[in-house]
């Protein structure tokens, strides 16, 4: 789950894959301003199937914060392939 995420935030923010690790926020990934936050929302419902409310996305503050709240909802860390999303992330 842990690696799908970081492939995520790191295809998303352009940001080598190696620079992130659980603590990645908004503070310390660059482009992971409020309209990036909305971005990698949209990117992280794709790639797991899921949606998120309101109260859940303002949660998703940091990587281990995003594997926290994808394992508490028992997201199937196995669903994505770990290949590229067939649709380009928003940007």
């Amino acid at each position: 789950m842990t690696d799908r995420v970081l492939s995520t935030v790191a295809e998303l923010f352009s940001a080598d894959p190696a620079s992130l690790d659980l603590e990645s926020s908004p503070m310390t990934v660059p482009g992971w301003d409020s309209a990036g936050h909305l971005r990698l929302v949209l990117a992280l419902e794709e790639r797991f199937s899921v949606v998120f409310d309101d109260d859940e996305i303002v949660e998703l503050v940091s990587v281990s914060n995003i594997v926290e709240l994808l394992e508490k909802r028992n997201v199937d860390s196995n669903l994505d392939s770990g290949e590229p999303m067939d649709a380009p992330i928003p940007v």
